[in-house]
Parts: structure tokens; sequence; C-alpha cells
């Protein structure tokens, strides 16, 4: 398998405090490599940098075979990296569809939100991924795995070749965490890199490539 992402030599300090020391590793295309450590290990540091919230002390970054540099979010996003977090970034007091779509609405030819269309790709991405959620419900109106959901929906709707999970399944039930399985094989199956934190061996077992 082709590498699609490569961390090479990636250190991190703040001050006097070092987080990340000389770290090294490979995502392929179509694998799952799963990330353990114990609190505070540096799991969440390093995901900031892939995800150009941070930036290295040193060491250097490769995407789809280019040396890169993140400058923020966004930037990492539209190239294809995308992050999961344990902490959801989504609106409360905003519809799920809306959250969906939140700074990529559709425009019609009017140049005017497209409502339809945005609320029938939801319908057709909760059905691709066998999720049941209602699209006008606000975000602080459904349960915490459901939320979870449209954290996920917002990646795979980006269509992002690189999907990093921060402890994913904390909040799902097992029918949920089938669920989110399922979903991963099938990006599996599209040559996705996926980057999967867990302290839950059982799922690392049982989902992990490496």
């Amino acid at each position: 398998m082709s590498s699609i992402l490569k961390i090479s030599n990636i250190s991190k300090s703040f001050g006097n405090v070092e987080v990340l020391k000389n770290l090294s590793f490979e995502i392929a295309k179509g694998e799952v490599h799963a990330i353990l450590g114990a609190n505070g290990a540096g799991k969440s540091t390093l995901m900031k940098i892939i995800g150009g919230v941070q930036k290295q002390t040193s060491g250097d970054l490769y995407y789809k075979n280019d040396k890169v540099i993140f400058n923020s979010p966004h930037e990492a996003q539209k190239n294809g990296i995308n992050i999961i977090y344990q902490e959801l970034s989504l609106v409360p007091t905003l519809t799920a569809v809306e959250n969906l779509f939140l700074g990529r609405e559709i425009l019609n030819n009017l140049k005017l939100i497209d409502k339809k269309k945005m609320l029938d790709e939801f319908n057709e991405l909760c059905k691709k991924l066998n999720f049941d959620i209602n699209p006008d419900t606000k975000i602080k109106n459904l349960s915490i795995s459901k939320q979870q959901m449209v954290e996920i929906m917002k990646v795979i709707h980006q269509n992002a070749d690189v999907i990093i999970m921060d402890e994913p399944t904390t909040s799902l039930t097992q029918e949920e965490t089938d669920q989110l399985f399922a979903i991963i094989r099938q990006l599996k199956s599209e040559g996705k890199g996926i980057v999967y934190i867990s302290h839950k061996l059982k799922e690392l077992k049982e989902i992990g490539d490496r």
C-alpha cells in the first residue's frame, strides 16, 4: 500500500516541556492506523500538528509525497485532512443539516441558500451511513451519540482522504459502534487513510490494521 501521509521526526515543545520527540510514522491508503498512549502522551498534540492547529518545533510532514505545512485547520481540510475531535465542533443552536453545511452552504442560481438540495444530500448521506437523524432538529436537542454521528457525517461529506478519529466511540452504544466500524471499512475500501485513537484494546484489535 502506498503512503498517503508521512510524519518524519516530528518534535514539539512548549517552553522547556517536550511533548513529542522525533516521532515518525506513515499512514497508507486504505489502512486503519491505530494510535495508543496514556493521557498526556502527546496524541492530541500530534493530531493538532497534522490538522493545522499547531506547528511542530522540528520535523517534517509529507502529504501525498509533498512536504507540507498547514497554517490552519481550514487549510488542512481543504487539502483533504480532517479530524473528528472528542470535543465536538458543532453549533448547538443550529439544526443538524445546518451544521453539516456550515460554511459550505449550497447556493442556487440566484445565489440563495438551496435548502432543498441540502436537505436531500443530508438524507441521502444518512441513508448511506444507516443513521437515523432528523435534519431539522437542533444539535442541542440531539443525544450525544447522534451529535457524534453528525460530526462523522461532516467529515465524510467533505470527502477527506485522511480521517483522524480521536476516541470516536466514547459516547456510542455497541450498535452505533458497529455502524461506525461498517463506515470505516467502507472508507478503507475507497482508499481513505484512517488514524484511529482509542484506549479500547478490543476495538483496536477489531478495526485496526497497524
